[in-house]
């Protein structure tokens, strides 16, 4: 299984077909969404101030709080996502896949976004050293950055962000496209379709508002 966290970010239908017959891949769904939920919170935070701001037992307790309700949460918002998958991808686009079997394909699908660590983890203790402030305001982090030397390091993390955002999308839809037996293309529509239904519902419910 471990050889298979490799190979799917190169041979993602193949891997997924393995991993979906050998009937061992639904223990790896949690672990893996919660390791991409870690490499995509992974930020500029000053660690110093978070240490200092820990210094007292209930702050603790409430950050716990925190990171097991987010866990929590995210493992609810997958679920819902791949069964979603499911429908879509049966109703929609004439699949065959299973809902087990949808939400194993999108939880390998996270992988790369787990191999994301290998420079997240760096870019997180440079910009520590560096001093870059967390900022809601991307623009405004990069200037800062700039400001302190760090153009290069900006440069360098936004592009291997992309670079793996789109290796995600690639070996996910793959992998969906696996689980339903249908082409790739129609896995990427998968994940578009279920990107844009939130966006629908929102302007469906403002125009019957609005009327």
């Amino acid at each position: 299984m471990f050889a298979d966290l490799f190979w799917i970010l190169f041979r993602p239908r193949q891997t997924m077909r393995r991993i979906l017959d050998s009937g061992r891949g639904g223990r790896w769904v949690i672990p893996l969404v919660l390791l991409a939920l870690v490499a995509r919170s992974l930020s500029t935070t000053d660690l110093t101030e978070a240490r200092t701001a820990l210094g007292t037992q209930s702050m603790v307790l409430l950050f716990s709080a925190i990171i097991i309700g987010s866990a929590l949460l995210t493992l609810i918002f997958f679920y819902g996502f791949s069964w979603l998958a499911t429908i879509v991808g049966r109703r929609l686009l004439d699949g065959s896949g299973n809902a087990p079997d949808v939400r194993i394909a999108l939880a390998w699908g996270l992988v790369p976004l787990v191999w994301s660590l290998l420079y997240r983890i760096p870019a997180t203790i440079l910009a520590q050293r560096m001093k870059i402030p967390e900022s809601a305001d991307v623009g405004a982090a990069v200037f800062e950055a700039i400001e302190r030397g760090g153009c290069a390091f900006v440069i360098v993390f936004l592009v291997l962000d992309v670079i793996f955002l789109i290796w995600y999308a690639i070996v996910a839809s793959c992998c969906v496209a696996e689980a339903h037996g249908f082409s790739t293309w129609k896995g990427l529509a998968v994940l578009a379709l279920l990107c844009v239904a939130p966006l629908v519902i929102i302007v469906a419910a403002a125009l019957t508002l609005s009327m």
